[in-house]
């Protein structure tokens, strides 16, 4: 009985391991990340995995000033991975920035990919873009991409280090850079 007990925990938690967080760092930012699994709650397809999104980011520039960007969606993803290791998957969210005290608000079109290189190696990669016509408020425009080579430390826990480009534009204040450069960190699968 403990064995069929101890059987079916593991691979209910193998199962539930499409759930993760991540939280990445460079000297000016700090970014907290989810991606939570919804085809076990909802009823929904399985020929892809459906996830809802969110994500903070925070920048401090050289005043001490502190930008923000909050974003959440959904993304859908392929569950299988092609001969040579690639995955792709599309996604939608909108997006809030604060900077200058100004309402930003966009809702990008993401494009997301995976590469596996090895059980232990792989690349994420994402890149957003929301015109005029996805731009509200005192948005002009958004787009942002980010790169990110994983390294498996433990069963579900991942290394990384990415380099990650945001930049956002406003009708009356011009362009602003949240963040181009790169950054390191980890993230936990559950």
């Amino acid at each position: 009985m403990k064995k069929i007990i101890l059987s079916l925990a593991v691979a209910s938690t193998l199962a539930m391991a499409n759930n993760q967080v991540e939280i990445n760092l460079n000297n000016d930012t700090l970014e907290l990340v989810g991606d939570f699994y919804l085809n076990n709650k909802y009823e929904v397809s399985n020929d892809a995995n459906y996830y809802a999104i969110a994500s903070y980011l925070g920048s401090e520039n050289d005043n001490s000033n502190t930008s923000r960007i909050l974003s959440a969606g959904v993304k859908l993803l392929n569950p299988f991975a092609d001969d040579n290791g690639l995955s792709l998957g599309l996604g939608m969210k909108m997006v809030l920035a604060d900077d200058n005290n100004k309402n930003f608000i966009v809702t990008p079109l993401s494009v997301y990919a995976k590469y596996e290189y090895s059980d232990l190696i792989h690349l994420d990669a994402e890149v957003g873009y929301a015109p005029k016509t996805l731009s509200f408020r005192d948005a002009e425009k958004y787009q942002d991409m980010k790169l990110k080579v994983n390294y498996k430390v433990l069963e579900n826990g991942f290394v990384f280090v990415g380099a990650r480009n945001i930049e956002t534009s406003y009708t009356s204040y011009g362009d602003v850079k949240y963040d181009n450069s790169m950054f390191f960190g980890y993230k936990v699968q559950y």
